[in-house]
């Protein structure tokens, strides 16, 4: 299938440069809110002018690295930096700001670079990990100035380039001003690495997902066209930039010409007040900041205050339809798209708002430039309606795991000749079905799904019945833990002054599902424990298991 008109054209060419961005000197590109300070704004011709500074350090300091590691806040240095790692040809690995230290270890480790890059924002951080002696001090870390810092992260910068845990490196060459405001890249340089992407680890451990620079930028473009995306447009990044989701919404903005607003805040009222003060038009988020919207009760004035804000996305992860509802309640006239795919397989799916209200069910249609297919068991293909895993091929799709063995996720596509522009796809391990119009239903993952009293059961299908019933907050499903027969456990956070017990859950379950899909123990407790990214942590979950069934058996 060729790519749609518009989507990717630029950047599937292979035989001339091609431009990332090219827009007015005195455009405004990143605005950083600041706690305390403000708004910070940045132009294309600052941000260009540090691009081109970084580009020069990093090929006189940096030149062995192949990956390079970045461990920074979101700012507009932050993103010369990456910008400038890919002019260099060189390829990026964000790491969350709240990565775990086993997490941090695990993206130096594997990226195999010698160098991490760090800001002031994370210094106290680096400084806890350093002065426990885990092992991260042996990096070589290089300190870079992305913004001004508070008087605590100034001191404990101090501290560590005193005692040499930390290096200032400086570039010899200097970058004269009022340079180009756009930034291009041979043709030939697009078909390398262009970034490593670390899944959430939210069921187990994170892998590195090579994505490589041509479809890094068709990406970009891809979401300029379904969001409609242009320079009249202010988008809030308050996602990391480490998750597929944040990062692409950085690149459409910088593509499209439109203002990137970043924060660091998931609080429903600090979302609320830069839509405000900023005209905000769109927001890529996940289900847990879309919930906390919704459970704040603030009100969004649309027309209003708010008018400014014409679409959202939920991304990363389900709402069940109840808290849709609710949503499309809280921002009357924005338009909501959900999409649906994997750090291995990026936006696959998505529903647009007009398509909402008739199958709130779905998670969409193929993204631009991608092809969705169902596969049974045995690799046959499936009709409407018939339920297997959910393969993707064309843009999106990635590379390869950084560690290898790739072999269960990336394989040949069953559905085109090896010669065709799809030889590859990606086999997501989801379980799903498409309707005879082509859109896509979940089931829940291929590895999730359990034989209870030999009858197949998908967690998610049991999390989304229990997220309808008014007292249930939110709930996590999954394979149970002990020995014995396969059965479900389930963790739920309850509506406050519900006083919800675990049979009473059980008893109301038994009248909206089968028996053998009723989880075998229930947990009430006070918050899910979420990823970096806002996904459950199912392995946090399950490690504290023995621990919350002793208390509720305690409690009897």
């Amino acid at each position: 299938m060729p790519w749609p008109a518009g989507v990717g054209a630029r950047n599937c060419r292979k035989d001339m440069p091609v431009d990332i961005f090219a827009h007015s000197e005195e455009r405004i590109v990143v605005s950083t809110s600041e706690p305390g300070r403000g708004v910070i704004h940045t132009s294309y011709g600052e941000l260009c002018r540090h691009v081109e500074h970084f580009t020069c350090l990093i090929e006189e300091q940096w030149s062995r690295e192949t990956i390079i590691p970045f461990y920074f806040q979101k700012s507009a240095p932050a993103v010369a930096l990456m910008l400038a790692a890919l002019r260099a040809g060189k390829a990026f690995a964000c790491i969350n700001p709240k990565f775990r230290l086993r997490q941090i270890q695990q993206v130096l480790s594997s990226t195999g670079s010698g160098i991490c890059v760090t800001d002031g924002g994370m210094a106290l951080s680096l400084e806890r990990m350093i002065k426990a002696k885990t092992g991260i001090e042996t990096v070589g870390w290089q300190y870079v100035e992305t913004g001004p810092i508070g008087e605590p992260q100034e001191s404990a910068v101090g501290r560590l380039l005193e005692r040499g845990a930390l290096e200032r490196p400086i570039a010899n060459r200097d970058v004269a001003g009022g340079g180009s405001v756009g930034l291009n890249f041979p043709a030939a340089d697009l078909e390398g690495l262009g970034c490593v992407l670390f899944t959430s680890g939210s069921t187990g451990q994170a892998k590195g997902v090579k994505v490589s620079r041509r479809d890094l930028l068709a990406r970009a473009e891809a979401e300029v066209d379904w969001f409609g995306l242009s320079p009249e447009d202010i988008l809030l990044g308050v996602l990391p930039l480490s998750f597929d989701v944040g990062l692409n919404q950085l690149l459409s903005g910088l593509v499209s010409g439109a203002r990137i607003v970043f924060s660091e805040s998931w609080l429903p009222g600090d979302i609320c007040n830069l839509v405000e003060s900023e005209g905000v038009t769109g927001i890529s988020g996940v289900p847990s900041i879309w919930q906390g919207l919704i459970e704040s009760e603030l009100s969004i004035e649309i027309p209003g205050k708010h008018a400014s804000l014409r679409y959202l996305t939920v991304s990363g992860g389900s709402l069940p339809r109840s808290h849709l509802e609710r949503l499309q309640a809280a921002v009357p006239e924005v338009g909501i798209f959900k999409t649906y795919g994997q750090t291995e397989a990026f936006r696959a799916t998505s529903l647009r708002p007009e398509e909402l209200a008739e199958r709130p069910e779905s998670v969409g249609r193929a993204f631009s430039g991608v092809e969705i297919e169902i596969v049974g068991p045995g690799g046959a293909p499936c009709g409407p309606g018939e339920v297997g895993e959910v393969v993707h091929s064309g843009l999106g799709i990635m590379e390869g795991y950084l560690e290898g063995d790739d072999r269960e996720k990336r394989k040949p596509n069953p559905f085109y000749p090896a010669d065709s522009e799809f030889p590859i796809a990606v086999f997501t391990g989801d379980h799903g079905y498409l309707d005879a119009e082509g859109f896509l239903y979940l089931h829940g993952r291929k590895d999730d799904m359990v034989k209870v009293m030999g009858n197949r059961v998908y967690p998610l299908e049991v999390e989304e019945a229990m997220r309808a019933m008014d007292a249930v907050a939110a709930c996590a499903v999954t394979r149970h833990p002990g020995e014995g027969p396969d059965g479900l456990v389930a963790f739920v956070v309850e509506v406050p002054e519900s006083a919800l017990s675990p049979a009473t859950l059980q008893r109301d379950l038994s009248f909206q599902i089968p028996g053998y899909m009723i989880p075998r123990e229930i947990h009430v407790v006070p918050a899910l424990p979420l990823t970096a990214s806002g996904k459950t942590d199912f392995p946090l979950l399950l490690a504290s298991h023995a621990e919350l069934r002793l208390v509720d058996e305690e409690a009897l």
